[in-house]
């Protein structure tokens, strides 16, 4: 569960305009990258969990 607490280390890069996010939580590892969209303020990315298709995400940037 996301709000567990339980030990969470991450990071992330920026590459050719793409954020990679790498988590590791407990025993399951997470990844995602973010695909901008320079037409609105909304962002997609495919999350995966332990190596398998886990979510769809929307990111917004919310202040600047």
């Amino acid at each position: 569960m996301l709000f567990e607490r339980l030990k969470t280390v991450g990071i992330c890069d920026i590459s050719d305009g793409i954020m990679n996010v790498r988590i590791k939580k407990h025993t399951n590892h997470y990844q995602f990258s973010v695909i901008a969209n320079k037409n609105i303020n909304i962002h997609s990315a495919i999350e995966y969990k332990n190596g398998e298709l886990y979510s769809f995400l929307k990111h917004a940037l919310i202040q600047r």
